[in-house]
C-alpha cells in the first residue's frame, strides 16, 4: 500500500482534491477532522493542552476552538506546542486506519503541513496544492467567518514552502484550471 500526502496552506483547496479522490473511489484520511476529534477524546491530548492554555481550553467536554485559535494564530510556541502534542497521537490514528484497509493500494492523507510532521516520515510521495494569495485569503474569510487580517495571520501562521519544495506533485487550484484533470494525471504516475 502507497500512503500519500495531500498538503497545502489553509485555504488551497486540499478538501477539494480529496473529494475528488473520494469520488473516484480512494480513501482519504483528514487530519484535520481527526486532530479535531482527538483533541476532544484523547485524555493525554486534553491533559497536554490543559496544563499549558488552563481550564478555559475546554468548553466542558468540548475543545474552545475560538480560544486556542486566537492562542495559536498569534504566538508561533504555543502553536508548535499544540503540533508536538498533537501530530504524534495524529500519526498513530492514521497508521491504524490505513492498517484497516488492507485491499487498498493508494490511501491519501490530507494535511495542512507535512514535513513539519511526524507524517512526513509513514508517505511515499505527496501531492502540493497551491493557490494565490488573495484567492486563498477569501476562502478563509468565507469559510472561517472571519477578517480579512484573521486570514491572513492563519495563511502566515503556516510554513507551507516546505512542503511545497518536497513534494514531488502540484496541483494548481487557481479557479481556472480543472483540479480533476491534474489529479488524474498525478494518479496516472502513482499507480
Amino acid at each position: 500500500m502507497k500512503k500519500i500526502g495531500i498538503c497545502g496552506g489553509i485555504g488551497s483547496g486540499k478538501s477539494v482534491v480529496s473529494r475528488v479522490l473520494r469520488n473516484l473511489g480512494f480513501d482519504v484520511y483528514d487530519s484535520d477532522s481527526a486532530a479535531k476529534s482527538l483533541m476532544n477524546t484523547d485524555i493525554s491530548v486534553r491533559a497536554a493542552l490543559i496544563e499549558k492554555f488552563g481550564k478555559e481550553v475546554y468548553d466542558g467536554e468540548f475543545l474552545d476552538r475560538k480560544f486556542l485559535a486566537q492562542r495559536i494564530f498569534s504566538n508561533d510556541q504555543d502553536r508548535i506546542f499544540v503540533n508536538q502534542v498533537v501530530h504524534p497521537v495524529v500519526a498513530n490514528d492514521f497508521l491504524r486506519w490505513a492498517a484497516s484497509l488492507l485491499s487498498s493500494k493508494l490511501v491519501f492523507i490530507e494535511s495542512a503541513i507535512l514535513y513539519e510532521s511526524e507524517i512526513a516520515q509513514l508517505i511515499d510521495a505527496s501531492i502540493f496544492v497551491d493557490a494565490p494569495l488573495d484567492i486563498r485569503v477569501e476562502r478563509v474569510m468565507r469559510r472561517n467567518d472571519c477578517s480579512k487580517d484573521d486570514a491572513f495571520s492563519r495563511i502566515a501562521a503556516q510554513n507551507v514552502e516546505l512542503d511545497k519544495a518536497k513534494s514531488q506533485f502540484i496541483i494548481q487550484n487557481n479557479n481556472k484550471g480543472l483540479v480533476s484533470k491534474q489529479l488524474i494525471a498525478v494518479l496516472n504516475q502513482l499507480i
